[in-house]
């Protein structure tokens, strides 16, 4: 499930288009569709980590990074499919997405009122 982005409001997203490349593209892709500047994935961690936090919990947060930063650091997991760095490099429209945890519902008010609640990864 994603949160869709746009200036005509906020809405939650959620589909089976597209089961050959995925949910998370396949959702990044309509968020790119509808001209939303940002996306949200809502998973079951608080955002990117230099290690994975269930296997190192002093694992380091990263809070915001850029597509080739992220790129560079070549993390050994990421919460999303790696196609969603190829694909946010090349978008028109969507310039980030945000990762928040959905084990923390209140989180998901604040990221559709636009608030920094997770990891946003930032096109260059």
């Amino acid at each position: 499930m994603a949160i869709r982005h746009s200036r005509f409001g906020s809405s939650l997203l959620g589909s089976d288009a597209f089961r050959h490349i995925g949910p998370m593209p396949a959702l990044f892709l309509l968020a790119e569709c509808y001209g939303c500047a940002t996306h949200t994935l809502i998973k079951d961690v608080n955002g990117l980590y230099e290690v994975d936090p269930k296997l190192n919990p002093d694992a380091k947060f990263i809070g915001e990074i850029t597509v080739s930063d992220l790129r560079r650091r070549n993390l050994p997991t990421l919460p999303f499919d790696r196609v969603l760095l190829d694909l946010l490099a090349n978008a028109r429209q969507v310039k980030s997405f945000q990762i928040i945890n959905g084990l923390r519902p209140e989180l998901l008010e604040r990221a559709l009122r636009g608030e920094h609640v997770g990891t946003i990864v930032r096109k260059d």
